[in-house]
């Protein structure tokens, strides 16, 4: 089902939100099952187009915090965390559209269902989605903050000249 996809492209993109600045991985996303080639509806096809605008719209704000993160060293803390705070404000309309277009996509498909499985799927992955994007500002702040303060607490690399 052409749905599993877009599911597993929005689980893709809610892992990479959040930044590879945390110290710990997260796991990856389990693939998606397998599924029989089926012709992707035009909502389909118009929502995995959107996955992907917000996808790069994310990897701008990874460009965008991972300067704040790896900016030059002895830089004071509370200014890299604010400014982090500032770009994420920017960034969290995105977050926000993106998070109602694709309640809204879910809501049609949820309308079209006619089997129950399907439904009860569409209907928990409504209940999940929506508040996982919304809430994946204040998990990147987290992993941002996290980055600076290892950041902060690494020693000052030295460089030891060995005579020739």
């Amino acid at each position: 089902m052409s749905l599993r996809l877009t599911l597993a492209a929005v689980a893709a993109t809610l892992a990479f939100a959040a930044p590879a600045f945390a110290q710990d991985a997260a796991p990856a996303a389990p693939a998606a099952a397998a599924a029989p080639a089926k012709t992707p509806s035009p909502a389909e096809v118009e929502m995995e187009a959107k996955a992907e605008a917000f996808q790069g719209r994310m990897e701008s704000l990874q460009a965008e915090l991972s300067v704040v993160v790896d900016g030059p060293d002895g830089g004071d803390e509370a200014k890299r965390l604010a400014d982090a705070d500032v770009i994420l404000a920017r960034y969290q309309p995105d977050f926000d559209a993106f998070a109602t277009t694709f309640e809204g996509f879910l809501d049609t498909q949820l309308a079209a269902a006619t089997d129950d499985a399907e439904r009860q799927e569409l209907t928990t992955a409504r209940a999940k989605i929506g508040p996982a994007i919304r809430g994946i500002s204040p998990q990147i702040r987290l992993a941002v903050q996290q980055a600076i303060a290892a950041k902060a607490a690494a020693p000052a690399a030295t460089v030891v000249a060995t005579p020739n």
